[in-house]
Order: C-alpha cells, then sequence, then structure tokens
C-alpha cells in the first residue's frame, strides 16, 4: 500500500521523517514531496497526482498554513486535503497539541493564521483527528491509526445498508424560520440493513454546489418557508443524523438531517429545484451515495439507483 504523507516543510521535517519512518516499518511505501525529484510539473500538481496514486492520506499540521502557489486561493498543503477528499481516499490527519511548545519562528501570522484556523475547523467537522506532541508521540499515533485500518480493510466488507431519500412531507428546502432566513435544507433517509449483522453509519453528508456538507443537529420544529407556504417538521435528538447509528441487522430505520446551505442566487422564493449527492459511509462496509433532485414541492426526481462506491 502507497501513503501519501501531507504537511507543511519547513516546521515540520522532524516530525515528517518520524512518520515516515513509522510507517516504513509497518511494510508501506510513503509518497512525499522529499523523493519527488524533477519532474515536468509545478509541485502543487506533482502532489495531487501523487495522491491520485496512493490508497491512503495523513496529513500532519501544526503553527503554519503554507505556501499559496499563484492564481490559487489556497495553500498546497490545504489543497492535498481537498483532493484527497475529492477522491474520496481514506484519510488520517493529526494536529499538534494547542498548548504544546513550538517555536515562535515557525508560527504563522496573518494573514494564514486566519486560513489555517478554518482548515483546522473544516478538518474537525468533517473527520475524527487526534492530535500530537513531539515526533515519537506523532509517529506512534500514525502506527497505531493505520495499523488498525490495516487490520481492519483484510476482514471482508459486508453489503451497506440501502439508503433511499424520501420526499415530501419529510423532505423539503427553504428559508428557515422566515422569509429571510438561512437558506436550509431537511431530507429524510431510509437505511434498510438486508445482512445479518448490525452496521454501523459513521458519516452522512451532501454534496451541493460543488461543495460537500455535514448535518447539523435540530431540535423541536424546524420550519422551511418555501414558496407561498411554510413547512414545519418536529424533531427529537435521537430522530436527527448527528451522530454514529447503529442500524440492525434486517431491520429498517429512518432519520433526519438539516443542512445550512449558501444562499441560491435566486431571492425569495428561491430554486424550484436542488439538485443533490447524498453520501452515507459504514464501518467496514462500502459507502453509499444517492443523486438525486429535490423540487420545492418536496418531491424526488431523478433519483439515482443507490449502489456501491468501490474503494479506490
Amino acid at each position: 500500500m502507497k501513503i501519501f504523507l501531507s504537511s507543511t516543510y519547513v516546521d515540520l521535517i522532524e516530525y515528517r521523517q518520524a512518520a515516515t519512518e513509522a510507517l516504513e516499518r509497518l511494510g508501506q511505501q510513503v509518497g512525499r514531496m522529499e523523493i519527488f525529484g524533477a519532474r515536468p510539473m509545478e509541485p502543487s500538481d506533482a502532489c495531487l497526482s501523487e495522491i491520485a496514486d496512493c490508497n491512503l492520506f495523513v496529513g500532519i499540521y501544526a503553527h503554519r498554513y503554507g505556501h499559496i502557489p499563484d492564481g490559487s486561493l489556497v495553500s498546497i498543503t490545504e489543497a492535498e486535503f481537498r483532493h484527497a477528499r475529492k477522491l474520496n481516499k481514506p484519510i488520517f490527519c493529526f494536529v499538534v497539541e494547542a498548548n504544546h511548545p513550538w517555536p515562535p519562528e515557525m508560527i504563522e501570522s496573518e494573514p494564514g493564521r486566519t486560513k489555517l484556523k478554518a482548515l483546522k475547523t473544516a478538518l474537525s467537522a468533517r473527520l475524527v483527528i487526534d492530535t500530537f506532541t513531539t515526533p515519537e508521540d506523532l509517529a506512534l499515533k500514525i502506527a497505531t491509526s493505520v495499523s488498525r485500518y490495516l487490520a481492519q480493510s483484510l476482514t471482508p466488507r459486508l453489503p451497506p445498508p440501502q439508503m433511499q431519500i424520501v420526499g415530501h412531507p419529510g423532505s423539503c428546502f427553504g428559508r428557515l424560520d422566515s422569509n429571510s432566513g438561512q437558506f436550509a435544507l431537511l431530507l429524510q433517509v431510509k437505511f434498510r440493513n438486508e445482512s445479518m449483522q448490525p452496521a454501523l453509519l459513521q458519516h452522512f453528508r451532501i454534496h451541493y454546489a460543488d461543495s460537500w456538507y455535514a448535518p447539523q443537529l435540530r431540535i423541536g420544529n424546524v420550519s422551511l418557508y418555501v414558496s407561498t407556504h411554510a413547512s414545519v417538521t418536529g424533531l427529537r435528538r435521537e430522530d436527527n443524523i448527528t451522530e454514529p447509528l447503529r442500524i440492525p441487522e434486517m431491520d429498517e430505520m429512518q432519520r433526519h438531517a438539516c443542512f445550512i446551505l449558501p444562499n441560491p442566487p435566486e431571492p425569495f422564493p428561491g430554486p424550484e429545484r436542488l439538485p443533490l449527492t447524498a453520501e452515507a459511509t459504514f464501518v467496514q462496509r462500502n459507502p453509499q451515495q444517492v443523486t438525486f433532485t429535490l423540487t420545492d414541492r418536496g418531491e424526488i426526481e431523478q433519483e439515482g439507483v443507490p449502489g456501491n462506491q468501490e474503494d479506490r
């Protein structure tokens, strides 16, 4: 297996070396900038090409955001993470503990500091991250996480639960709480587990307008103003898909997912249709994706046939 090692460089030389040695002791090949050599492409393009050839992504983040190439809005380090997400690579992220002593000259000032904070926030929202202190501590945690993943990947996978998006009245979109509120989406999702073992849903998210969004916890009445009417749904904590969900064997469950989305270009009452992709990931089972269009009447159009998203 080939593993890509992503981080800024000058501040993490010892940490990168410790991580590389830990991964090589596990018998893994490590793709990293130190061994790229001469290539007929920009460094950022070389990194993204290397990620595509790797099976797993390990990101290390301290107090530097890193170089932003000309013509780009993000650093090479953030672009690497985004590319790994786009390719659905297994990702392991490690962030230095906030209180761990760090050389002042290796702590980035503005505007990189704000960009780094936003990146770390995005990591925490989308992934389970671990923290580290010394190079030895980082090496141990990387070795533990990756070896656990390797052991699990050798275990035969069970078929994932079937996922279905349920239309009106469970699914709708509109302005939250008033005609001028935030643009929001509420989905009702049904999972049917036809295997003889329980399934554990790890993450649920949607793809809309070129970005992925995670659900937010909503309790009580969720009022979405759509066109000339309001759709009101009462939610309990256990109705939400914001935490891991156990789906019993030979059973089905329905849950809601609430998303706050960027404002659409259309003024109120907003768009008539939203093209969406929903993705669910499970422990030791292949992810599920469903592509569909939700109308302002809560109808599902052009629903894709639920299918397995094979590991790459």
